[in-house]
């Protein structure tokens, strides 16, 4: 016997589910009109004009030196010239500049130089040499890392709790046979126990400009965090047993237009389980008090990333936009539709003074969602500087930082005398002071009474720090904050934050 409610409650899921889709679809067309204006915009701003020979240089020839590893057309493949293209005598050096800043970007190298001379006497014909220093690009070594969302999280809210570390190996082999591809492979004990697989090609194609990415995982925990109490992570010990497990598996397939324009495209599916001890404490978990959580997640991104040095960007703009659906209509564990968003700009005033502004934020539906996928500040980057020992979990959320920059030290160290290896010896040293302002808001109409101190108001932070930029794009962030509930505090970092 048929059963009719259950046809029509598939019936109507799968329709949802094509509406959502049809949602990502739609975003992806509008997006990719948008690059191509972009590209188009880019091109013309950086378009080698066709000079005659009073007023130009003519390429005759392309020299790389050091790529001992990386295939030259993998480099070639970041450069907006080639041999017989023609340069203004007068735009070259900001040309080649730019030029310098790409393959920075691809973070194969540890220094970029391009020179040019004449190719013979009296000629207006150049040859570009290309000097470069790779960096080392296999490391299979002990890990020792932090199971917490920050530094800062573990060393005050968790009393820097040796227990919470994770140790392992992470084998990592970057620009695998030369190509920029990248294959990862994680074997990890202590806090979470995990088990990660990932490779990545850049170019599957002659045109260099498609590229595919596919990761596996699997993790358990014994003590996880299971709620939000005063905006802080609540945790809660499982006494030898596991709490949690996660499993995912997916695929991404990329596309690449000219040098800064980024198409993913990515499906992965999600397997999640977490004990009855935690479904008791919070039954919004997973949502009804329910142990287990599958679903697929279909996304599109697309990024512009026109920084000088995307470690640590001192001129430039960035932007990216992402569609997200969890769950697509096989299981009804999580039925989610969310955008998210950033726009960075930065600015070299001069004097060796920078400023930046980013301006980032998320819109998500239902009101109503799994607490496991229920953020919005507080995580990864986003967080009000000042607020960095707090949550604000939400549907939507909105956030601006301004940074002022005074560049104190830029230079290279030569430690041959000291360390033997090349890829090791050249330590480029950079020290900022700064200034930074925050702010930020939350949205939750269902937020519990103990968490409405940061929600659904402006919260904002301010402070002073000081940046270290060194060697394979290490930042260190030493900063001091304030917020507007009238705490401060000292906090450090190990990446940027601008």
């Amino acid at each position: 016997m048929i059963d009719w409610e259950s046809v029509s409650v598939y019936k109507q899921n799968y329709s949802n589910c094509i509406k959502d889709v049809g949602k990502v679809f739609i975003l992806i067309i509008c997006v990719f009109q948008l690059s191509n204006v972009l590209a188009q915009e880019t091109s013309s701003v950086l378009q080698k004009p066709q000079l005659d020979s009073t007023d130009s240089l003519f390429v005759k020839e392309i020299v790389i030196l050091g790529n001992k590893v990386t295939k030259k057309h993998i480099i070639l493949r970041e450069l907006d010239f080639n041999e017989g293209s023609k340069f203004s005598k007068e735009n070259i050096s900001s040309f080649f500049e730019l030029e310098e800043n790409k393959l920075r970007n691809t973070n194969l190298f540890i220094t970029q130089k391009i020179y040019y001379y004449e190719a013979g006497s009296g000629s207006n014909a150049i040859v570009v040499q290309i000097s470069l220093k790779e960096r080392w690009y296999t490391f299979p070594i002990p890990i020792i890392s932090l199971a917490d969302r920050s530094f800062n999280e573990w060393w005050q809210n968790q009393n820097h709790d040796l227990s919470r570390l994770n140790y392992g190996i992470n084998f990592k082999r970057r620009n695998f046979r030369g190509r920029k591809e990248n294959l990862g492979i994680l074997f990890q004990l202590g806090f979470t126990k995990r088990v990660k697989l990932i490779y990545s090609i850049p170019y599957l194609n002659k045109a260099q400009n498609l590229g595919i990415t596919t990761r596996i995982s699997y993790a358990e925990n014994k003590n996880m965090a299971y709620n939000t109490i005063d905006n802080k992570l609540k945790n809660v010990d499982g006494d030898g047993k596991v709490m949690r497990t996660r499993f995912d598996a997916g695929f991404s397939l990329n596309k690449r237009d000219g040098f800064y324009n980024f198409h993913s495209v990515g499906l992965r599916f999600f397997n999640n389980s977490i004990a009855n001890t935690v479904s008791q404490l919070n039954p919004e978990y997973f949502l009804d008090s329910a142990r287990y959580q599958k679903f697929f997640e279909l996304n599109y991104s697309f990024t512009r990333d026109f920084r000088d040095f995307a470690a640590y960007p001192r001129k430039g703009h960035y932007f990216s936009v992402e569609a997200y659906k969890y769950g697509l209509g096989f299981w009804d564990d999580v039925d989610v539709f969310g955008v998210a968003g950033i726009y960075s700009k930065y600015m070299d005033l001069g004097n060796n003074l920078y400023y930046s502004v980013s301006a980032s934020g998320k819109l998500s539906f239902p009101e109503k969602q799994p607490y496991n996928l229920f953020k919005a500040l507080g995580y990864r980057q986003n967080f009000v500087r000042g607020y960095d020992l707090y949550v604000v979990d939400g549907y939507h959320y909105s956030l601006i930082k301004n940074t002022a920059r005074w560049k104190l030290l830029d230079k290279e160290i030569n430690a041959k005398n000291v360390i033997p290896i090349e890829q090791f010896n050249t330590i480029p040293l950079a020290i900022y002071l700064k200034g930074y302002f925050d702010a930020g808001r939350v949205r939750n109409n269902n937020v519990e009474i103990f968490n409405e101190r940061l929600t659904n108001k402006p919260i904002y932070g301010y402070g002073l720090g000081l940046d270290i930029v060194t060697f394979y794009n290490a930042v260190y962030r030493f900063e001091y904050s304030f917020n507007n509930n009238g705490e401060s505090g000292f906090y450090l970092y190990f990446r940027a934050n601008i």
